[in-house]
């Protein structure tokens, strides 16, 4: 009996242990699926209809330039750029389906040259992988604003 409940408890075991690793590689299989979407959607940008938004200010910093790339009328990709006086930041947002694939924070000219920072979602919004806690900005408000956005210029397009 003793012997059957060894068996029976390292099978279980194996059995958990499996499945924790068959979730690690599937997030990882997920995560190489998502940077690979994002290589696409970067080489096809220029194959896109693209909606802009800008602003001007007083101020010394620039505000933020809003960039949309859509396919089909969904969103595929936003760019949002905000400069300061001598570097900016690069906040791009992949969408498929409307759903957030990858966060990607970028900052360019400054001396200390910090590193990318990213989120990888899964397609039911699950955080798969990151090296940041949150977004600036959550998608969902910027997918949101794209919304907004583009039911505000379709509906002007008719007068």
């Amino acid at each position: 009996m003793l012997r059957l409940q060894l068996i029976f408890k390292s099978n279980l075991l194996f059995i958990i242990l499996l499945i924790h690793f068959s979730n690690i590689l599937a997030d990882e299989n997920l995560i190489k699926i998502a940077n690979e979407y994002v290589k696409l959607v970067d080489k096809s940008l220029g194959e896109y209809s693209v909606y802009s938004l800008s602003s001007e200010t007083l101020s010394e910093g620039s505000p933020p330039t809003y960039k949309f790339y859509t396919k089909d009328n969904l969103l595929v990709a936003a760019i949002i750029n905000v400069g300061h006086e001598t570097w900016s930041n690069s906040y791009h947002y992949y969408y498929n389906n409307h759903k957030i694939v990858k966060y990607l924070k970028s900052t360019q000219g400054r001396i200390d040259n910090p590193p990318r920072k990213a989120i990888i979602y899964a397609s039911n919004g699950k955080i798969i992988w990151k090296n940041e806690d949150a977004p600036s900005v959550s998608p969902d408000s910027v997918l949101t604003i794209f919304k907004l956005f583009t039911e505000i210029n379709r509906k002007l397009a008719n007068y």
